[in-house]
């Protein structure tokens, strides 16, 4: 190995005879391009592998927020709408048109009849169930107010939370 380092890098070939069994004498040792290689390859594994988890834990939801004074309508996939009042934060699930959760603010929604599905609004504690109707849904920090303008819905639980009023008073 001596002999090695004292070689000038103008002879290599004497280089190459002093220290001919390297690999053998070392059979752990990966050169430093391969070693790269590895280490590139390992990491770009552990990024996909830890993008891959975040996908499949993200729920699929889309969050719709709108401004102070700012009004939108959102049409679903089954042709039902959802009216968003000024301060509203809804979240409606890709994969089930035919379910909402209002965070806070107000919606009025329209929904499409059908009776094999019906549509769930979940606001805080409480769960609205309706088949095909017109109604309103006001989410403040303590109460939820209800105005059904057509139709029924009813709620699942808890009665209590909700505050039922006709759409017209």
């Amino acid at each position: 190995m001596t002999a090695w380092a004292r070689c000038p890098p103008a002879r290599a070939p004497r280089r190459r005879r002093a220290y001919p069994n390297a690999r053998r004498r070392h059979p752990g040792h990966i050169g430093a391009p391969r070693r790269r290689w590895a280490v590139g390859g390992a990491v770009a594994a552990a990024l996909a592998g830890v993008i891959a988890v975040a996908t499949l834990r993200s729920p699929a939801m889309d969050m719709i927020e709108t401004r102070p004074g700012e009004r939108r309508s959102v049409t679903l996939a089954d042709g039902s709408r959802v009216d968003l009042n000024g301060g509203t934060r809804i979240a409606l699930d890709r994969g089930n048109p035919r379910f909402a959760r209002l965070e806070r603010g107000e919606a009025l929604f329209t929904i499409v009849h059908d009776e094999a599905r019906p549509f769930e609004v979940h606001a805080g504690d409480a769960v609205l169930r309706d088949l095909g109707t017109v109604f309103d849904v006001v989410r403040e920090p303590d109460r939820l107010r209800v105005a059904v303008a057509e139709g029924r819905c009813s709620t699942i639980r808890p009665a209590s939370a909700c505050g039922w009023t006709p759409a017209w008073g």
